[in-house]
This record gives structure tokens, sequence and C-alpha cells, in this order.
């Protein structure tokens, strides 16, 4: 009776996941939607079946399928999700690419190494936040080179990319990056700076009370009450005489813990 039970529930789930995936082309984005979101429910099992759907269907389907893929067992996907990066539609290789940033296996490295230098911006940008998952040693150079790329969020994912690494260079490389243009990476810059333990990094916190955006000088204010920076004190005061509320509750609370509690009595000296 069990296995029964289970031949029927089986094959019912494998009808499911078949009409599910015939939807993925629908013309309507709602039913394309719910029909992804049971096959995400699903799980693994649609793994097989998904699989050959992407691979012999149109672009629509396989932007949708690899998407899903990526979600419900990207690793076992890995060999798809490369042959679609290497060719075929944009939005394709875009969307491969994306899924391969999330698999952390060694073997894609030199794809990666090579897509990093693709025209598309979308896909440098995935390709190096995948390098920066695999962090292998010898691509650190290369990826290091995509800090001068005219893309800001190619240059935002390298920077997080290269946090991941244990190189000699790295700490070097993020404080370089708190002179770039965008506001986004010098405020990913400064949060990888702000995560390093045992280094000597108070002026680039002090100097980061002074950026042109508020959300670097917020992220340099918590960095030098962590660390207890007492030359942020007056740039910290002037922040919080300058700044908006969100700056000053972070100036405040990082005085707080400079001084101990007192840096009222500091304002007033």
């Amino acid at each position: 009776m069990g296995l029964i039970v289970f031949f029927i529930f089986g094959c019912s789930q494998k009808e499911k996941i078949r009409e599910n995936i015939k939807l993925l082309n629908h013309a309507e984005r709602e039913v394309r939607l719910r029909a992804g979101d049971q096959l995400i429910r699903i799980g693994r099992p649609v793994m097989a079946d998904l699989t050959t759907a992407v691979r012999n269907g149109d672009d629509t389907l396989q932007v949708i399928g690899i998407q899903i893929l990526s979600r419900v067992g990207g690793g076992e996907a890995n060999s798809l999700f490369v042959d679609r990066a290497l060719g075929g539609n944009d939005f394709v290789r875009i969307k491969a690419t994306e899924a391969l940033s999330y698999i952390n296996n060694p073997q894609n490295a030199a794809l990666l190494v090579r897509l990093i230098s693709d025209s598309l911006s979308p896909i440098r940008m995935y390709a190096v936040s995948g390098l920066g998952a695999i962090a292998d040693p010898s691509t650190f150079d290369t990826l290091a080179r995509k800090l001068k790329d005219p893309v800001d969020l190619v240059r935002r994912n390298t920077v997080l990319a290269l946090s991941r690494f244990k190189h000699e260079k790295v700490k070097d490389l993020l404080i370089k990056s708190m002179d770039d243009p965008d506001d986004n990476v010098r405020f990913v810059a400064i949060q990888c700076l702000a995560s390093r333990e045992g280094e000597d990094l108070e002026p680039i916190f002090v100097a980061g009370l002074r950026d042109k955006n508020k959300w670097v000088r917020i992220k340099a204010a918590e960095a030098a009450g962590r660390f207890r920076i007492a030359l942020a004190k007056p740039n910290l005061l002037d922040l919080i005489a300058e700044g908006d509320a969100d700056e000053v509750r972070a100036a405040q609370h990082s005085l707080n813990k400079i001084t101990g509690g007192r840096w009222t009595f500091f304002k007033e000296q």
C-alpha cells in the first residue's frame, strides 16, 4: 500500500512540475510568476525536468528557468549555467552569470576571469562577485584591475569581492577605493574597512567623516566609535552641529563610546 501511495504521489508531483514549466511561457506575467513560485516550493525534484526545458526552450523560458534553478539547487545546474553564460541571448547570459556568482565552484574561476572583460557590464558585475565567492589567489591581480572599470556597479562589486581574499594588498586597495568618484563604491569600501580588526585605519575613518556622501560619513562615525578613535572627536562634533538626524545619532553614539558617555562635557571644553 505504501509503495502505491508513493507512486501515485510521485506521478502527481511530476505532472505538477511539467504543467508549471509549461506555464513559464504564459502570456500573462502573473501566471508566470505563480508557476515559478510553485516550482520553487517543490524544490530539488524540479531540477531534471526544468534543466531539460531550459536547454530546449526559448529565451523567455531560459531566463525564468535559470533563476528558478539557481534558487532550488544551483550547483547541480552548473554546467547549464556555464553553457548559457558563454553564448545566446544577452539576458540569458546575464542570468546565467548571476547564477554562477552564487556557486562557490573553483572550476568556474577560469570562465569568470574571462567574463569580467565581457562587453556587457551586468555580466562583468556578476563575474567579479563570483570570483570573490571562490577567492582563488591566482585570480586576485586580474580581479583588482576591475577597480578601474568604467561602470560603478562593477567597481562596487569588485571592492566587495576583493575584501573576501586573504591577501596582503587588500587593505591598500580598499583604502584606494575611498577615492572613487562613486558614492556606492566608497560606501562599500568603508564598510569592508570597518570590518577589519587590528589594522591602523584611523586616518581613513577620520577622513571619512568629511566625505561628501551622508552614508559614508555615518559608516565612518560608526567605525570611529567601534575602534575608539580619539582623533575623530572634532569631526564628530562637526557632524552633530551640521548633519541631519541620522548623522547626529551616529556621531553621538560614537562619541559616547570614545569618551565613556562624556561627549557633552568634551564639547563644553
